[in-house]
């Protein structure tokens, strides 16, 4: 369960984000900072999309390569997603996966992929 104290309900550059992280009965607390990992902080107005059509954009520039915040935010939810998902064993390995994926155009691909078989 994610909150940031800004706000925001996932993982983000804009600021401290307080993880509860349940695990069977039990739950452990803590602060993510993507800082730590070698990530800028960023401004909010630098992540936001104005609509669906301009968010829809912004997927297609990111998986065409383009870098900055947005980029380093769709970074962190695909490492979380990798972590929680057991293909990545921490945050550090899961970022490493996530921009290899985009680097190497395997996420385009994939999305490519996932549209097609979703059609028919």
């Amino acid at each position: 369960v994610l909150h940031s104290d800004d706000g925001l309900d996932e993982l983000t550059i804009t600021a401290p984000v307080r993880v509860a992280e349940v695990d069977g009965a039990s739950v452990r607390e803590w602060v993510f900072d993507a800082r730590e990992f070698g990530v800028e902080r960023g401004e909010f107005a630098a992540i936001a999309a104005r609509d669906f059509d301009e968010a829809v954009s912004i997927a297609r520039r990111l998986l065409d390569g383009e870098r900055g915040p947005m980029r380093e935010m769709l970074v962190l939810a695909s490492a979380a997603a990798l972590v929680v998902g057991g293909a990545a064993s921490e945050m550090r390995a899961g970022m490493e996966m996530a921009r290899a994926a985009l680097d190497s155009g395997k996420a385009r691909e994939t999305l490519a992929r996932l549209a097609v078989v979703s059609q028919g």
